[in-house]
Parts: structure tokens; sequence; C-alpha cells
């Protein structure tokens, strides 16, 4: 596990198992279906904690 900063905003999306993590100091939780937004710059990790499959889609958008 090792924590992530991205210059663009990170919205992902859930398709398949659940991910817990955290973001700007908050713990969070999500599963399927479920979709996450971190700002540009914020320090996050997730794990994979469970015995199942994680599917994620990520998408990195810069406003410029």
């Amino acid at each position: 596990m090792g924590v992530s900063s991205h210059f663009e905003h990170e919205y992902s999306v859930i398709v398949k198992g659940k991910i817990a993590g955290e973001s700007g100091g908050e713990a969070f939780e999500v599963g399927e279906s479920a979709a996450t937004f971190i700002p540009a710059g914020e320090e996050h990790w997730a794990i994979n904690n469970s015995d199942a499959p994680c599917e994620i889609v990520w998408l990195l958008v810069n406003e410029q």
C-alpha cells in the first residue's frame, strides 16, 4: 500500500467488489456501483481488503 496524489482530479467507479482506504485524512469503504471523487493534489490510498476480486475504472481529469 502506498500513498498517491495527482495533478488531476480522480474519479473512480467500483464495477465489482469493494475497497477501503483514506483520502484527505478521512477513512472510507465503498462497494459495487459506488463512485468516488478525489480532488487534485489530495493524498489518498486504497486497498481491496477482501478475498473477492475488485474491478475499478479510474479517470484522471485535468481542468485545463
